[in-house]
């Protein structure tokens, strides 16, 4: 009798280990989609978020600590208050449900400065890496080269579709509101559009200078490489010709080795046999001669 109690207690203690183990993996299961589901929201990346609230102190986070206890009550208020700073530290994960409870209180409180400071940072993760090439020959006129450059880097810093994570920060930062969208969209257009103006006029003088010293020098092939944020545009000189193509990027075909006559091969043999025949009739020539 006592043997079967002991049994059906060691029963129930695994059990309980067992129930509590899978809640506990249930319960990080949740926690880990829930900071999935956050960073998906705005935008794939909530690191930049994190840092711009970890960063808050004073007033400004009071108001945000107001608003949340307001949304949410006082007992998730006053973990949010006693935990903030192992946030901040690192020292504790804030969970995900707790962290898009948060989030979702911040773009009224955010300055518009910092609105944009955000938008730039995603659009260094996920803007386009488009690359082109532009292949032209020796002789092509050093001019219309450089009239190509400057309308594919315009192309570049112009012609592009937002990305759906930028799209979906843009929803978050704007809080629905219309004219907070459009500001945080031509604050983007702006800068891309400054970029492609700030490389034309940096790159294009040196990019010519170039053209001039290196085709002097007579070489075969050159290349050159202009760097346009995340993008770029390759410029390829190779030939005669004075043809100009733009198009996507693709390798550079390598040169072709120079051939060389293979030894031993039927036409050396039939030169030597000649020779040989001359050698004959030359030295009979001698002796009857």
């Amino acid at each position: 009798m006592a043997y079967k109690n002991s049994r059906q207690q060691y029963r129930r203690r695994n059990s309980n280990r067992y129930n509590g183990r899978n809640s506990s993996f249930e319960a990080a299961k949740k926690h880990i989609e829930e900071a999935e589901a956050l960073s998906e929201e705005l935008g794939g990346t909530d690191r930049d978020v994190k840092e711009w609230f970890f960063s808050l102190e004073g007033e400004q986070l009071e108001e945000i600590f107001v608003a949340y206890g307001s949304e949410y009550g006082n007992s998730k208020l006053e973990y949010a208050r006693v935990a903030f700073q192992d946030w901040r530290l690192g020292k504790k994960k804030m969970s995900g449900m707790v962290a898009e409870r948060l989030f979702k209180l911040l773009p009224p409180y955010m300055p518009l400065e910092t609105k944009y400071s955000l938008v730039e940072s995603l659009w260094d993760f996920v803007g386009p890496k488009t690359k082109r090439v532009i292949t032209a020959g020796r002789q092509s006129s050093i001019d219309d080269i450089l009239e190509e450059v400057d309308k594919e880097i315009r192309s570049l810093t112009t012609n592009w579709m937002i990305p759906t994570p930028l799209t979906k920060r843009f929803t978050w930062l704007s809080s629905n509101d219309s004219e907070v969208y459009q500001k945080l969209l031509s604050h983007l257009k702006d800068q891309e559009r400054e970029l492609g103006e700030k490389t034309i006029k940096q790159q294009l003088p040196e990019l010519k200078e170039k053209f001039e010293t290196d085709l002097s020098e007579n070489a075969s092939r050159l290349s050159y490489v202009i760097d346009v944020g995340r993008q770029s545009v390759e410029v390829r000189l190779t030939g005669d010709q004075n043809e100009i193509k733009s198009s996507n990027w693709f390798p550079a075909p390598r040169p072709e080795p120079l051939k060389q006559p293979k030894s031993g091969s039927s036409d050396d043999f039939v030169a030597l046999k000649w020779i040989g025949v001359g050698v004959v009739i030359a030295c009979l020539i001698a002796m009857f001669g």
